[in-house]
């Protein structure tokens, strides 16, 4: 279930209208994953952790790559990989709110961190398609692009294209 939470009030993730959305999500083995700004993140994670869910956190957990890294929140996402049960997919480098030059910069230097972090078996890609309201810039074609710009070894590639998924997912 992907909660997309930008743009809107911060929810109370602890109130009682979430317990049986949750509890269901926990019944059924399903993910949570969470699209918010970084600065968020944190306090989103520990609300769904009595769950006992998995939580994947999107796009690099939205930070803003002109902030860098040490911006809130993204050194506490770093600590979040010490819980369990969280893992960040690494995709929408365009959404990252710095030119595409800063993007990618932002986009390798959040990767290493995440990684050395995180473990690669804890780190995810995704094309983030169809690229909703940025489809007249960016295609599949770029999201694929801004992948192989990062410079992945074949080992975090493999992780970050197929093993984490398959673990997370069930698929082996």
């Amino acid at each position: 279930v992907r909660l997309n939470l930008m743009g809107q009030d911060m929810p109370d993730l602890t109130g009682a209208q979430w317990r049986p959305l949750l509890e269901r999500i926990g019944e059924q083995g399903w993910h949570v994953e969470l699209h918010r700004q970084v600065a968020d993140i944190p306090v989103l994670v520990r609300a769904l952790q009595p769950y006992g869910l998995d939580i994947v956190i999107d796009h690099f957990g939205r930070p803003d790559a002109r902030l860098g890294l040490g911006q809130p929140g993204f050194a506490e996402l770093l600590t979040l990989s010490g819980r369990g049960k969280v893992w960040v997919k690494v995709s929408g480098i365009y959404r990252l709110q710095g030119s595409p030059e800063e993007n990618l910069a932002f986009a390798r230097q959040a990767l290493c961190a995440l990684e050395a972090h995180y473990g690669a078996e804890r780190l995810m890609w995704g094309s983030d398609w169809p690229h909703t309201q940025h489809e007249s810039e960016v295609s599949f074609g770029t999201a694929v692009e801004q992948f192989g710009a990062l410079g992945c070894s074949a080992q975090l590639r493999q992780a970050l294209l197929v093993d984490t998924a398959r673990a997370l997912f069930g698929f082996e």
